[in-house]
């Protein structure tokens, strides 16, 4: 069900390796989630029936962003207008 794939050099930025899983893929579904990102407990599960429900081209979850090195950690959600 998962699959990786390494490129022969780094591009240095997120395109190149997303155009790379878009072309490799061969499910009904594609995430992509960076080294730093964390999904909460059914986070996966809740997509895929947010899609269904809805038949979206696009979904996503709530992004919330830790700052851990502030003197006290802090999380804010991150363009939280775009899921009102």
């Amino acid at each position: 069900r998962v699959r990786a794939f390494r490129l022969e050099e780094n591009s240095g930025a997120g395109g190149e390796p997303r155009n790379r899983g878009i072309r490799e893929a061969v499910g009904r579904y594609v995430m992509f989630l960076d080294s730093d990102d964390v999904l909460e407990r059914n986070a996966c599960r809740n997509l895929v029936e947010a899609a269904e429900a809805t038949g979206a081209d696009l979904v996503s979850g709530l992004c919330v962003r830790l700052h851990k090195d502030a003197p006290v950690e802090r999380r804010n959600e991150w363009y939280a207008w775009l899921y009102r």
